[in-house]
């Protein structure tokens, strides 16, 4: 029987998340030690949906985008000012989130999709990575995720030099105190830290000072191999 896998990520800004989902995923898909066991391996984030709007309706797509908090002029003919990419992104979400009066839209939909990818017919496992858990919404559709008998692994991402005291104390946060110290210390936005509000409960917790390498050996050995032993 197959298993239903999903494997989610949260971190501050500039951590690592997205360079260690890149990793997870060539491991997934190009080591052949695990191609007899993954039949599938799927990565979608939160804000994919709002990015698919973004692309198509203001015809601005991401990968062309280098710094994110830029302002794109093109977006005068719609707009009186110019916005950034990030802005505008913020914009529709929360926007469509407010006038749908939906406040978990985004986060049902990337369940759909999961639940859609989970129910394909196919005798090997199947991996959902999500790579950017930050709201508090998201961690409680993770759980429900889990009670529904999925394989749910939460993996946190931080930097060597930016490691707080709380992640060697069993990896879950359980004091106010500390996350105003992380505010402060961060100086970070509320989608870059709500998570912490959450008192999430980590599967693993990954320490990136800069080498590739070195990450990459803890994904193997902190999630790959405890996963399919």
């Amino acid at each position: 029987m197959s298993r239903k896998i999903i494997i989610a990520f949260s971190g501050f800004k500039q951590s690592g998340k997205t360079t260690s989902v890149e990793l997870l995923e060539n491991i997934l898909t190009g080591d052949f030690k695990y191609g007899s066991q993954i039949g599938s391996v799927t990565t979608e984030s939160f804000a994919d949906p709002i990015k698919r709007i973004v692309e198509d309706i203001f015809g601005v797509k991401e990968i062309d985008i280098e710094d994110k908090e830029a302002l794109i002029s093109s977006t005068k003919k719609f707009f009186k000012n110019a916005m950034s990419y990030r802005d505008m992104c913020i914009a529709v979400g929360d926007g469509m989130k407010s006038s749908l009066r939906c406040p978990n839209l985004w986060c049902n939909a990337i369940e759909r999709h999961i639940r859609s990818k989970f129910a394909e017919k196919n005798p090997l496992d199947k991996v959902f990575i999500v790579p950017d858990v930050r709201y508090g919404a998201e961690l409680h559709m993770l759980e429900r995720m889990r009670k529904a008998g999925y394989e749910v692994y939460h993996v946190c991402v931080f930097r060597k030099d930016a490691l707080p005291d709380w992640v060697h104390t069993g990896l879950n946060i359980c004091d106010k105190d500390e996350r105003t110290i992380i505010l402060d210390n961060f100086k970070t936005t509320r989608s870059e830290y709500e998570w912490c509000a959450a008192n999430p409960k980590f599967s693993a917790c990954l320490t990136n000072d800069g080498s590739v390498y070195e990450l990459e050996d803890q994904i193997r050995s902190k999630i790959v191999e405890k996963i399919w032993k």
